[in-house]
């Protein structure tokens, strides 16, 4: 019985509710102390919030990029989807409701339903690997180790806003972006080859090595173990990516 309560006393406390938005900032400077806290039941709320919020204003920020560049193929008569005789004028106005419109739904629904499926992709590989996971603890940590991808994001909308690269189009956007991939030596970035080399970036492995450290802890696995089917899964993804991003560049040309 007296060992019990000295368990019970020891047992580490669950990290606060507030913890998980300063949590945002520490996966840069700190990770060791948030990825301990994911293993410990950080929340993932806070950061999955800070997450939309964040995605929200880059592409806030980015969007009259985009509407210029859809202006230039709408008249060149280049835009994709655009069906022959459209009123020009109209075609604009819509243009602008549904993109303000994506740029509002898109991180609130894109965001959760990315990290659902690529935490169970994680999930997957690390149960088949060593036959348990905690699926709600490998959640936050991809809640956490997301905030280095959208720092790129951020960082390139406030770069193409305000260098307003000068585009034929919105395929264009993409080449004239900051490019920190594999893809930056590339020719021309495009196609699926394009698209799989641009997932593997300074900011994706700065995350893949963080997302690596942090699944060890929460598996009580050696770091070299859980890299496997964790590099699997990021390269599965990254290929799937390229394939849907070929599919698009070729119906959008």
């Amino acid at each position: 019985m007296e060992n019990m309560v000295e368990n019970v006393a020891a047992a580490p406390a669950r990290p606060s509710f507030g913890a998980g938005f300063s949590a945002a900032l520490r996966i840069f400077f700190a990770p060791r102390g948030v990825l301990e806290q994911v293993k410990g039941g950080l929340s993932w709320w806070p950061g999955l919030i800070l997450l939309v919020v964040l995605m929200a204003i880059a592409m806030v920020i980015y969007l009259p990029v985009q509407m210029e560049a859809m202006e230039a193929a709408l008249e060149s008569g280049t835009l994709p989807g655009l069906p022959p005789g459209a009123d020009a004028e109209q075609a604009m106005t819509q243009m602008r409701t549904w993109t303000l419109v994506g740029g509002i739904v898109g991180p609130v629904l894109g965001v959760p339903v990315v990290l659902l499926l690529t935490t169970l992709f994680y999930w997957l590989a690390l149960v088949i690997s060593f036959g348990e996971a905690r699926y709600g603890r490998l959640f936050a940590l991809g809640v956490y180790t997301g905030f280095i991808g959208m720092i790129y994001q951020l960082i390139n909308s406030v770069y193409m806003r305000a260098v307003r690269p000068e585009v034929s189009g919105p395929q264009d956007l993409q080449a004239a972006a900051l490019n920190f991939s594999l893809s930056a030596f590339l020719p021309e970035p495009k196609g699926f080859l394009a698209g799989f080399l641009g997932q593997i970036s300074l900011f994706s492995i700065w995350g893949l090595v963080l997302y690596i450290w942090g699944a060890a802890l929460i598996t009580g696995r050696r770091r070299g173990a859980v890299a496997w089917p964790v590099v699997i899964v990021f390269v599965l993804l990254a290929l799937l990516a390229g394939l849907f991003g070929g599919i698009g560049a070729r119906f959008g040309s």
